[in-house]
C-alpha cells in the first residue's frame, strides 16, 4: 500500500492520539515547541474559537441589553401617556386620567413585550452558539484539557 499524499501547505497530523507523543499538554499554544506537530493547529484553534466565543458572548450581551431596553420603553411610554392625559385633563376639565394611564400601560406593555421577546430570542441564540462552541472545543483532538479550559474561559 502506498502512503496518502500530503500537501505541503496543509500538513495533516497523524491519526494517533495528538497528546501521546510526550509533548507538554499544559503549555500554552505560544509556549509549545516547534517539534509538536499540533502546535500550529492549537494556535489556529485558539484564535478561531476565541473569536467565536467573543461573538457568542456579545450576542448574549446584546440580548440582555435589549431586554433592559424593553423595560425602559414600557416605562417611558406609560409615563408619556400619563403626561398627555394630564395635559388633556387640564385643558378639557375631563376626569379620566386613569383611562389614559391604563391605555399607556397597555400600549407600553405591548411594545415592551415585543422588544423583550426579541431580546430573549437573541440571548437564547447566543447561548445556543456558546453550547455549540463548547461541544466543538470539547471534541477537538488537537487541544489538551488546559487548552480547552483556556478557550472556554473557565
Amino acid at each position: 500500500m502506498s502512503e496518502p499524499a500530503q500537501h505541503s501547505s496543509f500538513p495533516i497530523p497523524p491519526i494517533s492520539s495528538p497528546r501521546g507523543d510526550g509533548a507538554d499538554s499544559t503549555a500554552s499554544p505560544t509556549e509549545k515547541s516547534s517539534s509538536d506537530p499540533n502546535a500550529q493547529w492549537t494556535r489556529s484553534l485558539h484564535r478561531r474559537y476565541g473569536d467565536a466565543y467573543t461573538v457568542a458572548l456579545s450576542i448574549v450581551a446584546q440580548g440582555e441589553r435589549l431586554k433592559f431596553t424593553a423595560l425602559v420603553a414600557w416605562v417611558l411610554i406609560s409615563v408619556l401617556f400619563f403626561v398627555m392625559t394630564l395635559a388633556v385633563m387640564k385643558e378639557t376639565s375631563s376626569s379620566f386620567p386613569l383611562a389614559g394611564l391604563i391605555v399607556g400601560v397597555v400600549i407600553g406593555g405591548f411594545v415592551g413585550a415585543v422588544i423583550y421577546g426579541y431580546g430573549v430570542r437573541l440571548a437564547a441564540e447566543g447561548q445556543q452558539l456558546l453550547a455549540s462552541l463548547d461541544t466543538a472545543v470539547n471534541t477537538s483532538r488537537f487541544l489538551s484539557d488546559h487548552d480547552r479550559a483556556t478557550i472556554m474561559r473557565l
